[in-house]
């Protein structure tokens, strides 16, 4: 199960592509853990989520996926240059392993799930994302 969201950059500055891979995404989120189709029982679930550019088996992973508004120092994750500057927007991609029952629980139909995130930098620095 792939989750994709957009986020923009809105510090001043920027995250340099060398820093992204040792970047962590702490999610936290609904799982079902059991109950019936219409009534889960459901559990508040937080996770770190390190950066791979590579399918995982059977471990959580986050990558870029596609990069938007890109006006100086294109970001190219493949040769770890360029960056993540102010104002542009890049695709962030959670891949849950199909084999792993740890993945967020959705029914929009219902109002059930949320997904929160917050990327943990090298630097320091921490962005709050929030996907409903």
């Amino acid at each position: 199960m792939e989750i994709s969201f957009n986020a923009t950059y809105l510090a001043i500055g920027g995250v340099r592509a060398t820093d992204l891979p040792y970047s962590n995404l702490i999610i936290a989120y609904l799982l079902k853990v059991g109950g019936t189709p219409r009534r889960p029982i459901l559990e508040p679930t937080v996770m770190r989520i390190p950066y791979s550019s590579q399918p995982t088996p059977s471990t959580p992973r986050w990558y870029v996926g596609t990069v938007y508004n890109e006006v100086i120092d294109p970001l190219d994750m493949s040769s770890e240059s360029g960056a993540w500057n102010s104002g542009e927007t890049i695709s962030l991609v959670v891949d849950f392993p199909n084999n792993i029952k740890i993945a967020p629980y959705f029914d929009p139909k219902a109002g059930w799930g949320y997904f929160y995130i917050l990327l943990d930098l090298p630097s320091g620095e921490m962005g709050v994302m929030a996907v409903k």
